[in-house]
Order: structure tokens, then sequence, then C-alpha cells
């Protein structure tokens, strides 16, 4: 079904009516991680590594982090499941 009759030359818009998909936006971000840029953490692909910046990325934090043998890499803290070593 159309929402409106068609404009000369032109198509209706269709009516999404109940299929509308709602827009979901988020305020703030997640809680900052439990590490800080210096300290050491370890990932399960790459080892042990320094982590060398964390910044706000949306509703989550973007990690980076130095390996000795994978080199520089960058996460989203909450799917990377880092982990700090003592």
């Amino acid at each position: 079904a159309w929402a409106s009759s068609p404009p000369k030359g032109g198509r209706p818009a269709p009516d999404i009516g109940e299929r509308a998909i709602p827009v979901r936006k988020f305020t703030s971000c997640a809680a900052p991680p439990d590490f800080v840029v210096g300290d050491n953490v370890r990932q399960a692909k790459y080892g042990v590594g320094r982590v060398l910046e964390i910044s706000p990325a949306g509703a989550d934090y973007e990690v980076t982090v130095q390996f000795p043998d994978a080199g520089r890499k960058k996460f989203m803290s909450g799917l990377a499941r880092l982990t700090k070593e003592i």
C-alpha cells in the first residue's frame, strides 16, 4: 500500500508503518577500561603489550596497544577482552 498518490513523473514513498526500524541513540560512553596508558595488557591472539592510547569511540573506547612481535594494534575495549597484567 502506498502512503499517498504518486506525484507526476515520480514514485510515491512506500508506507512502511509498523516495519519502521527504531534508532538507538547513545548519550554517554561506557565506563573507561580498567587500565591506563603505560599499563601492560594481555590479549588472546597477540599476548602482552603496552597501552599507548585510550580514546572515546562512540559508546566504547578505542585502545591502541604496542606488541613486541605483532606491532601496533587498535581494539575496541568492549570487544577485545584486554586484561591488565600485574
